[in-house]
């Protein structure tokens, strides 16, 4: 699409997004063309997100126009907005955006596109369909992705991970700590942008050969049971959580879900 800046090997990518599969797609995508992936929670706040994109020199912003929430479709093309004008702030102006659309068709946010900037990923996929794009091969200590720090105590710090060793770890954890193996089916809670879900969310389990399952929104909508349903429906072997998730759905008491 004219006006649509295509990235080089080395080249940093920023996502924004909630977890919906086209994360982990875009994810994979920049790890066959060589591209450093800067996650950010969907979570973090545009300023927050706007200082990491900054201090990476990213130059796109994959992101989503909405996303669901308690039932409820949250704007977050507001956000990605936000993070332009923080990074921007920082001498990081140059910067174009990818959009999913939630909803085919729709847009979720009140957030106005901004022509030669931002584009639906929708209307640029239809000028690639049937081509393929070669994978680029990089030696084992080339880098993969950066994660930052949360910036609790102070200015978060970007941390690079390469490809040959983190891979090697994730896989044989996976493996010899969780026992996944290709027949399995992995479920986990946390966000795919945080280092525990890049890690047995999407490379860990898909290293393997296993199918792994995500969901959007939150662990207590409608009821408790619904990680529990979704288990049971996909036939997920292994389930995946944080801390916080089990005290969030013992809150709930020992009694829900009461029917599965």
């Amino acid at each position: 699409m004219q006006g649509f800046t295509s990235l080089k090997t080395g080249d940093v990518a920023t996502f924004h997004m909630p977890m919906v599969p086209e994360l982990p797609v875009a994810m994979l995508a920049c790890a066959r063309l060589r591209h450093h992936s800067l996650s950010g929670l969907r979570g973090f706040s545009g300023a927050a997100c706007g200082g990491r994109i900054a201090d990476s020199k990213s130059k796109v912003l994959v992101t989503m126009d909405g996303y669901y929430r308690g039932g409820v479709l949250q704007d977050h093309k507001v956000k990605a907005d936000e993070a332009r004008g923080a990074s921007s702030r920082r001498g990081r102006c140059r910067r174009k955006g990818i959009g999913v659309r939630r909803n085919p068709g729709e847009y979720a946010s009140k957030s106005p596109m901004v022509p030669g900037r931002d584009f639906f990923v929708d209307e640029i996929m239809p000028d690639y369909k049937g081509k393929l794009v070669e994978p680029v091969s990089m030696p084992a200590e080339a880098p993969l992705f950066i994660m930052y720090s949360s910036g609790t105590t102070g200015k978060p710090k970007g941390c690079q991970h390469s490809t040959g060793g983190y891979l090697s770890y994730v896989t044989g954890t996976s493996k010899y700590y969780q026992d996944i193996h290709p027949r399995t089916r992995t479920g986990a809670r946390p966000t795919s942008a945080g280092f525990t879900g890049h890690s047995y969310i999407v490379y860990g389990p898909l290293s393997l050969g296993t199918t792994t399952v995500m969901y959007e929104g939150i662990p207590t909508y409608p009821d408790a049971g619904r990680a529990w349903r979704i288990a049971e429906r996909l036939n997920v072997t292994h389930f995946h959580t944080a801390p916080t998730t089990i005290r969030t759905l013992r809150k709930v008491g020992p009694d829900e879900p009461a029917k599965v």
